[in-house]
């Protein structure tokens, strides 16, 4: 968000939050040694602008033995 505030005076004016489960692709799977086709969730976190234009995306994936993950509460910046 920083970012586009930054390089062009753009904020963020409303977040979207989707949670799936889903299989961790594989190159992940490799990276946090982890079988392949390891299932978990999947958070696809979205921020945008006026007129619903993206800004932003976050992709995180969480395996299903991970421990708790807390998010904090997500308000666009003003």
């Amino acid at each position: 968000h920083a970012v586009g505030r930054r390089d062009g005076g753009v904020s963020t004016k409303h977040i979207t939050n989707r949670v799936v489960c889903s299989a961790i692709p594989d190159p992940l799977c490799l990276r946090l040694e982890l079988p392949s086709g390891t299932r978990g969730l999947c958070c696809q976190i979205r921020g945008f602008s006026a007129g619903d234009k993206p800004l932003w995306f976050h992709e995180i994936y969480v395996p299903a033995d991970a421990d708790p993950l807390e998010l904090r509460d997500m308000r666009p910046f003003r």
